[in-house]
């Protein structure tokens, strides 16, 4: 992980906990301790915060469900961001609950450019610019 893309040290944290996540790759459910700061979703092999396994920015994220992609783990969540669906769930319903809390009520409060820009029509051709209509 380069400076570019590490999140930053100083960033409060919104939520923090273990859950597990499934493999990109090879497609196994590993325990995460994940870190939910207001920029980033990042994990890490424990609550040490020394071994960094990924981060998912949530600028990048489009959703957060509830996952039936697996029957067989009622407790799990999909996050969609571009180009990648990421799954996390547990045993206990309560802290999953918690982590969807968390994630949608943060990217409910997040502004997408994306959404804003294809709601505005540009200067001059008759139509209305104004952010009201989002």
């Amino acid at each position: 992980m380069s400076a570019a893309e590490s999140p930053q040290v100083d960033e409060v944290f919104l939520h923090v906990g273990y859950l597990r996540k499934m493999g990109r790759r090879r497609k196994s459910w590993k325990r995460r301790f994940f870190v939910l700061t207001a920029h980033s979703l990042t994990y890490f092999v424990d609550a040490s915060l020394i071994g960094w396994k990924g981060c998912i920015w949530i600028e990048d994220v489009t959703s957060v469900a509830w996952s039936t992609a697996h029957a067989d783990k009622p407790h799990c969540l999909e996050i969609s961001s571009i180009g990648r669906k990421t799954f996390l769930m547990d045993d206990d319903v309560s802290v999953v609950e918690g982590w969807h809390a968390r994630l949608t009520t943060l990217l409910g409060n997040k502004v997408k450019p994306s959404i804003l820009a294809s709601t505005r029509t540009p200067a001059g051709d008759g139509g209305s610019s104004s952010d009201d209509e989002a």
